[in-house]
């Protein structure tokens, strides 16, 4: 709720087509001005295909092409949700994440979960043994084919995630299979990764005894399954290359990354507001009278707009016989009447007083304090 009043964009998921009539010409400006949005044409731009930018053309110049592509957006949005919690769930199997899940979703918007530059999950599954990869390839397999129910997540029918799948269900045949000779032969089953492998050799030089670590020799069974999980890491790695929100389109929509949303958007701080909407009126009048080709105050800007710009110039404490007089040589230079011109001064002092801006001083009658406030 807290980002649905706080972002206009979030129109976009009311529905998963969203209807043309409710989309405003503005919105269309702002979805054009979202980095994920210059990121996507900057992708087709550097395509140099014919078809990349007629795309990247009628992204930036046709809304209709642009609904478009935001109603198929929400696919996007969908499969990457589904992506990034499965990538969570076998990261969480593989021992990399040992936090509770929430934190562990947190922490995964911000970076990757499963990816071919984090060292923490080859690590993780080379310390394993033949029991603990043969659970994690189990527990990969159910996620992949049957999804998590407690999470309301699907069985996948991505391509890639059937291919792995598949991939991963031969090497967890194969390793039941080493597990069984294993047992028959009444040996145990250890990689070059496994500790077992190491073995600390001692020699004696020079009345000096020396240690050295070295490798055990493996056997062909042991070999194999180290083969298995050189491949169990590689497949994992390569399969989940990015799952960083950030290079999703119009992932601005339905992200957000404030800590504390309540309090941006119920407890507001408006005063950033006031203090630009009256430097810049233009900007929300939509006129072009407010406009000034040079720096300096203008006349013809709104009174209240004409009093903040003194207000700024001046002290905490503001003398309101100056105020009037700089205030009276601005206007008239409009040409307005002095008594037309006092009526705009007393407005413009009772909205700044209204908006919180100034208040009367105590120390002197005639003077007028600023207030500081949010």
């Amino acid at each position: 709720m807290c980002h649905f009043y706080a972002n206009p964009l979030s129109v976009l998921l009311c529905c998963s087509e969203p209807p043309s009539e409710s989309l405003q010409q503005e919105h269309f400006e702002a979805v054009r001005n979202l980095p994920s949005f210059r990121q996507a044409v900057e992708r087709e731009v550097q395509k140099g295909t014919v078809a990349s930018l007629e795309d990247a053309r009628l992204l930036i110049e046709d809304n209709k092409h642009l609904l478009n592509r935001i109603r198929a957006g929400h696919g996007n949005r969908q499969s990457w949700a589904a992506q990034f919690l499965r990538s969570l769930l076998i990261s969480q199997a593989a021992g990399v994440q040992r936090s509770s899940f929430s934190r562990a979703y947190v922490d995964g918007l911000v970076r990757a979960q499963l990816s071919s530059d984090d060292p923490g999950l080859a690590q993780s599954i080379r310390r394993m043994d033949p029991d603990e990869l043969s659970g994690l390839l189990a527990r990969i397999v159910s996620v992949l084919g049957e999804g998590d129910r407690s999470l309301g997540l699907l069985p996948s029918a991505d391509e890639r995630d059937a291919q792995l799948r598949a991939s991963l269900e031969s090497v967890m045949q194969e390793l039941e299979h080493l597990k069984v000779r294993a047992k028959d032969a009444g040996t145990v089953l250890r990689s070059k990764y496994s500790g077992h492998s190491k073995v600390m050799r001692t020699t004696v030089v020079a009345q000096k005894v020396q240690l050295s670590q070295d490798t055990a020799a493996l056997r062909d069974e042991d070999n194999r399954l180290t083969e298995l999980v050189d491949k169990t890491t590689l497949l994992l790695c390569r399969h989940f290359l990015d799952t960083n929100p950030n290079s999703i389109l119009f992932s601005e929509c339905w992200l957000y990354e404030t800590k504390s949303p309540s309090r941006d958007v119920f407890i507001p701080r408006p005063r950033m507001v006031f203090e630009r909407s009256l430097g810049r009126p233009q900007d929300y009048l939509g006129c072009r009278c407010c406009e000034s080709d040079h720096d300096g105050l203008e006349a013809k800007v709104p009174p209240t707009s004409l009093l903040y710009q003194l207000y700024l110039e001046a002290g905490n404490l503001v003398n309101v016989a100056d105020l009037w007089t700089a205030f009276r040589a601005l206007v008239s230079q409009g040409g307005e009447d002095e008594r037309r011109t006092l009526v705009l001064f007393y407005r413009g002092l009772a909205e700044m007083r209204a908006l919180g801006f100034v208040k009367a001083s105590k120390k002197k009658i005639d003077h007028i304090a600023k207030i500081k406030w949010l």
